[in-house]
This record gives C-alpha cells, structure tokens and sequence, in this order.
C-alpha cells in the first residue's frame, strides 16, 4: 500500500480569522511553531491559508504597519485542499501542478490537517524505501 497523506500530514490546525492582521498571524505562526495557519471567515468557514512566506512576503513589499495589514490581502485562496486517505504522490503532484508549498487535508469540510513540502521532505527516505518495498511485490 503506498503512503497516504494521513502519515505525514501535521494534525489540529491552527486557524485564525479573516480580519486578523498580517502581525497577529506572524505571532500565531511563531508561538505554534508553525509554517501555516487556515484563514478562517466569520462564520468560521475555512477560506484560505497564510504561510510564513506570506508574512516574509508583506516586510519585503510594504513599510506599513504589520498591524494595519489583514491576513485577507496576502492569504493563498482558495485553499487547496486534498482527502487524507490520498496517495501523497497524489499530494505532491497537486503542490507541484498549484506552486504551493502546503495542503490542507479535509475531511467532511473540516480542515483535520496541513501537509507541508517539508514534511514530505524530511520522510524522504521512509518513502523510498516504500516505493521500492511496492515494486518487489507481486502483483495480484
């Protein structure tokens, strides 16, 4: 069985609101530790996702106020999104195809999860070793 998504993806999201600012969203992604938040709307419906690139993105282009800036002007929309129970092959051709560093992972229109480039990464070699586990099996 090849690896799904379910085993790399990071679980419990950490969400924050539309109106947040660019600053709030830096210091949720700094205390989480996190690469990512889903942006969510005021009836807390998932509608995008900011990155720590974004935030990097916002200091590059603006001398104004981290404070003064939503989230909505520098979030990815819509949010990409791809099922737990997918390939991560599937996953990785979807960041590929989309140039996106992050997924997140739905189930029944919640978001349960985010998928990262770097979390594809740093299972490399277990995928690996995976594929080739695959190839020496017999087919049915």
């Amino acid at each position: 069985m090849p690896p799904l998504v379910e085993d790399l993806m990071a679980d419990d999201p950490i969400a924050i609101g539309v109106d947040a600012s660019v600053r709030d969203a830096g210091t949720r992604l700094y205390e989480a530790a996190v690469g990512s938040l889903i942006v969510t709307s005021e009836k807390d419906v998932p509608v995008g996702i900011v990155t720590s690139t974004d935030v990097f993105r916002v200091m590059a282009e603006t001398d104004a106020s981290l404070s003064e800036i939503s989230v909505s002007e520098y979030m990815s929309r819509p949010l990409l999104t791809v099922e737990a129970d997918a390939p991560i092959r599937r996953a990785v051709r979807r960041m590929n195809e989309e140039e996106v560093e992050q997924l997140a992972i739905v189930e029944d229109y919640d978001v349960i999860g985010v998928l990262s480039r770097g979390d594809v990464i740093d299972a490399y070699e277990d995928l690996i070793k995976a594929a080739h586990v695959a190839e020496r099996q017999p087919e049915s």
